[in-house]
C-alpha cells in the first residue's frame, strides 16, 4: 500500500488530506478542543507530581541509584519517593503515550499529539545537593559504631564474666595481633616445632605403610595418588573454613572414605588424623576442633564395612553425624565455654556437613566398590568373583574394566586370574558404561528430500534433536532411526545413518534448538557427514530463518556484527559479550519482509553458527523473538496480545514456543558436489500469529 501511494502522488495527498480531517474533526468545536485539553492535562498528571529525570546526576557514594526523593523547588518538606526507572525521560515517554491512548482514545489524535509533545519533553528534575549532603549525613550518624580501636593496655574483657561470641572474637583477633608481631627468632622456634611435628607424624605414616602396605610404597603412582589427595583435601579444608560456612569438615570425611575404600581403615585413620591436624594448625583452631575432626572420621570410616547400596552410605552419614554432633558438645564444655545456643548451633552445624559428606560420597559409590573375601570364596579367579558380585553386569564389561586396572586386591592392580584369599580386600572402580545411541521411534516426520547419501527433514517445534541429559526420548534421531535404519521396501538407496558424530547422534550434522522449526539435514554415510560438517565449517551453507519479532527493527536490511558468550549470570542463556573467554564472532544479516502494530516479519541469514545466535542479536537490538522465554521474558502469547478483536477469546494461546522458523538450507551434495536447497512452508502456529497481525 505504502509502494502504491508514492507511485501515485494524487492518491497520497488525498489520503493525507484525510487523515487530516479526521484529526480536525476530532477538536472542531470548542467543547471537543477543550475536552481534548484535559485529557492531555490527566496524561500529564503523573509526570507533573513525579517530574522527569535525563538522567542520574549523582555516584553511587552519593546516593541510591533506584530511588530518589522529589520536592518541589524551595520546599524541601514536602518529597515524595520516586523510583528512577519510572522517570527515566525514555520510560516517561513510554507511559506518556500510554496515557494519551488512554485519555484521547488510540487514534491521529493521540498519535499527533505524543508526536508534537516528544520533540519538547525535557527533564524537570534537578539534583539538590544541599539536600543530598544533608540526607548522606544523617544517614551516616544513624549508622551504628562498626569498629572499635583498642591501644597496648587496653582491658578486653572483665575478669569473672562469660565471654560471649564478641569478646571471644576480639580475644582471637589479638591472639592473631600477638603473632604477627612476633620477631624472627619466634617466628622460626615457632615453625620449626609445626614443621616437627609435621615430620614426626609423616614418619609414622611412612612406618606404618612399611609394615603393612609395601605394595603401596613399591608403586610410585599410589604414594603420589595419596599425597595429591591429602594436599588437594587440606587446600579444600581451608577454603570452606569460612566464618559463614566452617565446612572443613566435609572434604576431610569425603578424603577418608576414599582411602577407606580404596585401602583399608587402619590407613585411612592415620591419615585422616594427619591431615586434620594440618587443617586445625593452619586454621588456628583448638584441641576441641581437633577432636571433633577426629572423631567423626573414626566414626565415617570404622561404621562403613563392606559398602554396596546408597542407602549404606547414607546410614553412615547419620551414624557420624550423630557422633561428631555430640563429640564437640562434649569437647567444647571440657574447654570451659558455656552451654548455650551458640555451642548447640555450631555443633548441629558440624552434624549437618558429615551428614552432606556421606550424600556426597554416594555420587561415587557406582563408581568405586569395595568386597571383602569370605573363607568360602578363597581360590576364587578375581574376574569370576567378580560376575558373581555383579550379576547385572556382563562378563566382557568387567573383563574391560579388570584389564584397564579397574581391580585392586589388597590395593594392589590384579589381574583377572588372579585367586583370592579369604580376608583379602577387593576394590573396583566401575567405568561408567558407554550410553548406547537412541532407540528407534515411530515418531511422523516430513522428509523434504531423501537419497542414499543424505535427507533434509522439516522438524516439528517442541522436538529435541538429539539425545541429551533430561531428553532421552521423542529426540529427531530416534524417529531418524525408525525412518532410515529398519529395512523398508520404500526407502531410498542403502539403509542406515552415519555414526560419526557418535552413537548418541547417528546422522546429525548440525541441529535446531528445541522450539525452533524448519529445515535439518542429516547424513547416512560416513563420507556425507564429513562433506557436510566441513561445509558447516567452511561456512559454505547457506541457512535462512524466518522470525517474528516482538517490536519493529529500526532499518530494512542491515547486519548485526556483535560477538557473542556465555552469560554473566545465567548459564544457559547467551549474551553479547565482549574482551570475554567465552566471546566468538558472530554475524547476522535480516531483512523486513512485513511491519505490523509492535511486530515484524523478518528474513534472517547468520554467517555464522554460535548458540543462540539469531535469537541473542535481534534481542540486542530490541525486537526480541516474540514468546521467546529466554531473551523476550515471554512464553505464551495470548491472541489478544497485539490488541482485542470482535469474536475472539483474547486469553487463548496464540503461539507457546519462539516464532522462529528456519526456511531454507542449500548445501553442496557430497556425491554429486552440485548446489541442493530444501525448503519448509511455515508452521501453523507461526502462520497464525501472522494471520492475526495482518487482520486475517
Amino acid at each position: 500500500a505504502k509502494a502504491a501511494a508514492a507511485d501515485d502522488p494524487d492518491r497520497a495527498l488525498a489520503e493525507a488530506e484525510q487523515a487530516f480531517q479526521r484529526f480536525r474533526a476530532r477538536i472542531n468545536s470548542k467543547d471537543r478542543l477543550l475536552e481534548c485539553e484535559k485529557g492531555v492535562d490527566r496524561a500529564f498528571a503523573d509526570l507533573e507530581s513525579a517530574g522527569v529525570l535525563e538522567k542520574i546526576q549523582h555516584g553511587i557514594d552519593e546516593g541510591s541509584q533506584t530511588e530518589i526523593d522529589v520536592h518541589p523547588l524551595g520546599n524541601t518538606t514536602e518529597s515524595t519517593r520516586v523510583q528512577v526507572a519510572d522517570a527515566l525521560l525514555g520510560e516517561a515517554k513510554v507511559r506518556l503515550r500510554q496515557r494519551l491512548d488512554e485519555e484521547l482514545g488510540e487514534g491521529p489524535v493521540a498519535a499527533r499529539v505524543f508526536a508534537w509533545i516528544e520533540q519538547r519533553l525535557a527533564g524537570t528534575l534537578e539534583i539538590d545537593r544541599d539536600a543530598t549532603a544533608r540526607a548522606k549525613k544523617e544517614a551516616v550518624d544513624k549508622t551504628p559504631q562498626q569498629f572499635v580501636r583498642y591501644a597496648a593496655g587496653d582491658l578486653l574483657a572483665d575478669a569473672g564474666t562469660a565471654l560471649g561470641p564478641d569478646d571471644v572474637a576480639v580475644l582471637e583477633r589479638e591472639h592473631a595481633e600477638y603473632l604477627r608481631q612476633q620477631d624472627a627468632r619466634q617466628r622460626v622456634g615457632r615453625a620449626l616445632s609445626l614443621f616437627g611435628l609435621f615430620v614426626a607424624l609423616f614418619a609414622l605414616s611412612g612406618l606404618y605403610l612399611h609394615r603393612h602396605h609395601r605394595d603401596v610404597l613399591d608403586d610410585l603412582r599410589h604414594v603420589g595418588t595419596i599425597a595429591g589427595l591429602a594436599v588437594a583435601t587440606v587446600v579444600l579444608c581451608l577454603l570452606s573454613a569460612g566464618d559463614a560456612w566452617r565446612a572443613e569438615i566435609v572434604p576431610l570425611l569425603v578424603f577418608a572414605m576414599t582411602v577407606a575404600i580404596a585401602f583399608d581403615a587402619d590407613l585411612a585413620l592415620l591419615l585422616a588424623a594427619e591431615v586434620a591436624l594440618v587443617v586445625v594448625a593452619g586454621l588456628g583452631l583448638g584441641l576441641a576442633d581437633y577432636v571433633t575432626l577426629a572423631a567423626a572420621s573414626a566414626a565415617m570410616i570404622f561404621s562403613m564395612g563392606r559398602i554396596r547400596s546408597r542407602s549404606r552410605l547414607i546410614h553412615v552419614g547419620l551414624w557420624a553425624a550423630a557422633v561428631a554432633t555430640l563429640t564437640q558438645v562434649g569437647a567444647s564444655l571440657l574447654a570451659e565455654r558455656p552451654f548455650d545456643r551458640q555451642l548447640l548451633y555450631e555443633a548441629g552445624r558440624t552434624g549437618v556437613w558429615t551428614l552432606l559428606a556421606g550424600f556426597l560420597m554416594t555420587g561415587l559409590l557406582p563408581f568405586i566398590v569395595t568386597l571383602a573375601v569370605s573363607a568360602a570364596e578363597a581360590g576364587t579367579r578375581l574376574d569370576v568373583f567378580l560376575v558373581q558380585a555383579f550379576p547385572g553386569q556382563s562378563r566382557s564389561f568387567l573383563a574391560r574394566a579388570i584389564e584397564a586396572g579397574a581391580a585392586r586386591v589388597d590395593g594392589v592392580t590384579a589381574r583377572a586370574s588372579h585367586r583370592l584369599k579369604a580376608g583379602s580386600t577387593v576394590t573396583l572402580t566401575v567405568p561408567e558404561p558407554p550410553r548406547s545411541g537412541p532407540a528407534a521411534e515411530e515418531i511422523p516426520l516430513v522428509f523434504l528430500h531423501r537419497d542414499e547419501w543424505i535427507a533434509a527433514v522439516d522438524k516439528p517445534p517442541g522436538m529435541v534433536v538429539h539425545p541429551a541429559k533430561g531428553n532421552w526420548k521423542g529426540t529427531l534421531a530416534g524417529a531418524l532411526k525408525w525412518h532410515l535404519e529398519r529395512p523398508a521396501s520404500d526407502t531410498a538407496g542403502a539403509v542406515g545413518l552415519s555414526t560419526f558424530g557418535g552413537p548418541t547422534r547417528p546422522g546429525i550434522v548440525h541441529r535446531l534448538d528445541r522450539d525452533t522449526s524448519g529445515v535439518i539435514v542429516v547424513a547416512r554415510t560416513e563420507a556425507a557427514h564429513q562433506s557436510l560438517a566441513r561445509q558447516f565449517e567452511r561456512r559454505t551453507v547457506a541457512k535462512t530463518y524466518l522470525a517474528i519479532t516482538q517490536g519493529q527493527p529500526q532499518f530494512d536490511r542491515d547486519e548485526i556484527n556483535l560477538p557473542i558468550g556465555i552469560h554473566p549470570y545465567q548459564r544457559e542463556k547467551m549474551a553479547v559479550r565482549r574482551d570475554h573467554s567465552t566471546s566468538r564472532e558472530a554475524v547476522t544479516r535480516f531483512e523486513v519482509l512485513e511491519r505490523f502494530r509492535g511486530a515484524a516479519l523478518v528474513r534472517v541469514a547468520p554467517k555464522t553458527g554460535r548458540t543462540h545466535q539469531i535469537r541473542v542479536h535481534l534481542a540486542a537490538i530490541g525486537c526480541p523473538v516474540l514468546c521467546d522465554g529466554l531473551y523476550s521474558g515471554r512464553t505464551v502469547i495470548p491472541r489478544g496480545f497485539f490488541g482485542p478483536a470482535a469474536g475472539i477469546d483474547s486469553a487463548a494461546p496464540l503461539i507457546a514456543r519462539q516464532a522462529l522458523h528456519a526456511a531454507s538450507l542449500a548445501v553442496d551434495h557430497p556425491a554429486t558436489a552440485g548446489r541442493i536447497e530444501f525448503t519448509a512452508a511455515l508452521p501453523p502456529d507461526m502462520q497464525g500469529v501472522l494471520d492475526v497481525l495482518r487482520g486475517g
